[in-house]
């Protein structure tokens, strides 16, 4: 099955209708199979003190420190994302997002949409997690700053709600924007497989593709990754992202890693069919045989041949007799 290849804008939009309608066009362009949005309520999100995330700070040249003030500008109206889901449809991709509080969610839910996102940042939230009562998208919970044991929580939380958790999938990822090679332990997104025998997937948020491309090797289902038109534009996730042209870049290398995994089902390629016959050892006379004397390992060999018995029956040759001479040489033939 193809990986599931999320074109995260976030809130690379910066606000902007028609930034958003230019990202889902150039995200289609690009090959990815979801564009994904941020919605939320600033003032159901932050508390107007809050402070911006040290990563944010470091992202942004605006001096101010209010992280309330910067997803004021970052906001889009629920109008908006009706209108974004719509433009999703005229340009034949998936539309998809995570909310951010409880109001933004309810709306989220009805837009009856494939697939939702839970934010790592929710994981623990028993109020929000309940609001999955009456979900019938499958679910993708982003695993960001948790543990197995938070995981398992969530988890029983939803199944708690009545969520079929067949439905959901897991996103491993490492909240830092962006992040060091060394902080990603891609091997705990296998051991999530395991533990809880359902589909995983990354969301990366590194500076490096063979981080993607190493998850897919590793069984990812779902790959995602935050997208953006301008990689020097100010907000808080642009730095972190691919813009349009390495975004195109980023979509081959998953699908050229696919080819690499090819089947699970060992079996020669047509190709190899091919050499096969040209490399398979057959059954020759190693000396005289004559008729009636024994076929053994004394008078045989083998040898490469498009013709002739296949070594690998040779015990089979050895239980008869010869039924005429051969030569050294000669291709052994038996009744």
């Amino acid at each position: 099955m193809s990986t599931l290849i999320i074109a995260e804008v976030g809130v690379n939009h910066n606000g902007h209708l028609n930034e958003a309608f230019k990202l889902i066009k150039e995200a289609k362009s690009c090959g990815a199979d979801f564009v994904k949005f941020q919605i939320f309520k600033s003032e159901n999100l932050v508390d107007e003190q809050a402070e911006k995330a040290p990563y944010q700070q470091k992202n942004m040249t605006d001096t101010s420190n209010s992280q309330f003030e910067m997803l004021k500008k970052l906001e889009l109206s629920f109008e908006d994302f009706v209108k974004i889901k719509e433009e999703c449809e005229i340009n034949n991709i998936r539309f998809m997002a995570s909310a951010f509080d409880l109001e933004s969610l309810n709306f989220l839910l009805n837009l009856n949409c494939d697939y939702v996102k839970i934010p790592s940042g929710e994981i623990g939230n028993v109020p929000y997690l309940r609001e999955f009562k009456n979900c019938t998208s499958k679910i993708i919970l982003s695993t960001g700053m948790s543990t197995i044991q938070d995981i398992e929580f969530a988890l029983e939380m939803l199944n708690s709600v009545g969520v079929d958790i067949k439905n959901i999938s897991l996103l491993h990822c490492t909240s830092n924007y962006p992040c060091d090679l060394e902080e990603i332990n891609m091997n705990s997104m296998v051991t999530m497989r395991k533990r809880f025998g359902l589909n995983v997937g990354y969301s990366d948020h590194s500076n490096d593709n063979a981080v993607s491309n190493t998850a897919v090797a590793m069984g990812a289902s779902i790959i995602e990754k935050h997208f953006t038109l301008d990689n020097q534009l100010e907000g808080p996730d642009h730095k972190a992202s691919l813009n349009v042209e390495d975004f195109k870049k980023f979509v081959k290398s998953i699908r050229k890693v696919e080819k690499i995994l090819g089947s699970s089902t060992k079996k020669p390629t047509n190709s190899e069919m091919e050499t096969k016959r040209y490399v398979e050892k057959k059954i020759f006379a190693s000396k005289q045989i004559l008729k009636g004397e024994k076929f053994s390992d004394l008078n045989m060999t083998t040898k490469r041949s498009k013709s002739g018995i296949n070594s690998r029956d040779w015990d089979l040759v050895c239980s008869k007799e010869a039924s005429k001479d051969f030569q050294a040489g000669d291709l052994i033939e038996i009744e």
